[in-house]
């Protein structure tokens, strides 16, 4: 089972997760919604191995449980752009009006997890090569395409009021992001998505 990427995204970030609880911060607002992000790229990735994990044994498991759990790991791509788009949307907003913008996106998102649910999923498995295809995975493409071209805006266009320093991060991490995209597209056997999204966390 090629999980290798994901085990080593998943130490990466308990790693960081440990340091970050072991740092004494300030509690600031923006210090919690980073530590949001990484709480929810370790999910993102934990939903990975279980998917993966389902695909190999799913001749024991319902074949309706093996598809809800594919397709939780594939909507939590969608929770990991949309966090980094509430990311950055903190370096531009106050504490206050970004809580309501994040409530509010975070309905719309919600939204799109019940259509990617919804739609049918596909799953490959011949050993050790394992993937997920269909509508619900490019439905997943297209909500993501979407997130990182908001994101790439939102840095673009408030560029001035950006901190440099996390403006070239997320920047740096859209475009791990879009690379380890467009090659698990054409390759569909090599998981790189959920490990790229660590990098970007950890570049953050």
């Amino acid at each position: 089972m090629n999980i290798q990427f994901q085990i080593c995204g998943l130490c990466i970030l308990f790693l960081m997760i440990i340091f970050y609880k072991s740092h004494k911060n300030l509690n600031l607002y923006k210090e919690k919604v980073f530590f949001s992000v990484m709480k929810i790229m370790t999910v993102s990735l934990i939903c990975d191995v279980l998917s993966l994990v389902a695909i190999k044994y799913s001749f024991m498991m319902p074949s309706l449980l093996v598809e809800f759990i594919c397709k939780t790991y594939i909507i939590s791509l969608v929770w990991v752009v949309w966090s980094a788009e509430i990311y950055i949307i903190s370096d531009i907003n106050a504490a206050k009006r970004h809580r309501m913008i994040t409530h509010r996106s975070a309905l719309f998102t919600g939204v799109q997890s019940i259509i990617i649910y919804l739609l049918p999923i596909y799953i490959f498995s011949d050993g050790d090569q394992m993937y997920t295809y269909g509508p619900a995975v490019l439905c997943v493409y297209a909500f993501v395409a979407v997130y990182i071209i908001v994101v790439l805006a939102l840095t673009f266009v408030y560029r001035k009021k950006l901190n440099p320093r996390r403006k070239f991060a997320i920047n740096i991490w859209m475009l791990i992001w879009i690379l380890s995209a467009v090659i698990q597209f054409f390759n569909s056997g090599l998981l790189l998505v959920g490990f790229a999204g660590v990098l970007g966390v950890l570049i953050l």
